[in-house]
């Protein structure tokens, strides 16, 4: 006769089974922290960064459309540093997990860039960029840094120009000029007869200046001018 199964054991493996069994559906959750890294790899621009932002949130295809949707939105929250001009500023912190919370979104690290599952157990993968900036993103030169350099060097030329009506105004004796800072120079140029341009210059004068000098007094094209077409000669 054989031998009838004990209840007792029966029952014994049922319960060890249900004791076992995990709803894959259920992960636990913290409090979401700022994650702070560096690359290692390669350097990335503002610019660069915002581009492929947009490029990985458009080519997501795997995963829910509104977790994804619920991420980019917790995530441009924390890329704006939440409200500067709060006095408990955390930087978007709690905004940021009270949407992904309402969205069903467990992260078990608390950082989005170990695990993020949404509420059918399904994992999603958030790259470092994607997730913040690098401590050692690359700054590029602001429009206004660059229209300051321009206006330096409009600057510049401007100042030439003052310059050069400056000594315009010594020419014309419109100006107190020192006689002892000023000189008389001959230019003998080639492509002319034998007989110099006297050019009356300052001693501080630039090349440049010296050089217009010589165009005014000539007429000949400045752009023209170099060192086999003339020669100078103290007066």
């Amino acid at each position: 006769m054989i031998p009838r199964p004990s209840t007792n054991a029966s029952n014994h493996s049922v319960g060890t089974h249900h004791r076992h069994h995990r709803d894959l559906t259920k992960h636990p959750t913290k409090d979401l922290k700022l994650h702070v890294w560096k690359s290692q790899t390669r350097t990335w621009t503002r610019d660069q960064l915002d581009e492929e932002r947009i490029a990985f949130f458009d080519t997501r295809t795997s995963g829910r459309e509104e977790t994804w949707q619920a991420i980019r939105t917790a995530l441009e929250i924390l890329w704006a540093g939440g409200d500067p001009g709060a006095e408990d500023n955390d930087g978007g912190l709690a905004t940021a997990q009270a949407i992904l919370r309402a969205a069903g979104v467990t992260i078990p690290s608390g950082d989005l860039t170990a695990a993020v599952y949404d509420a059918n157990g399904a994992r999603y993968e958030l790259p470092e960029h994607i997730v913040c900036d690098p401590t050692n993103i690359v700054e590029m030169p602001t429009r206004t840094e660059e229209d300051e350099g321009d206006k330096s060097e409009e600057d510049g030329e401007t100042a030439d120009e003052a310059e050069l009506l400056r000594r315009d105004e010594i020419r014309r004796g419109k100006a107190v000029v020192n006689p002892d800072d000023m000189i008389d120079i001959k230019v003998k140029l080639s492509d002319r007869d034998n007989r110099p341009v006297v050019v009356t210059i300052n001693k501080q004068d630039t090349v440049r200046i010296v050089t217009k000098k010589i165009y005014e007094e000539s007429g000949v094209c400045i752009t023209n001018l170099s060192p086999s077409t003339f020669c100078l000669s103290l007066s």
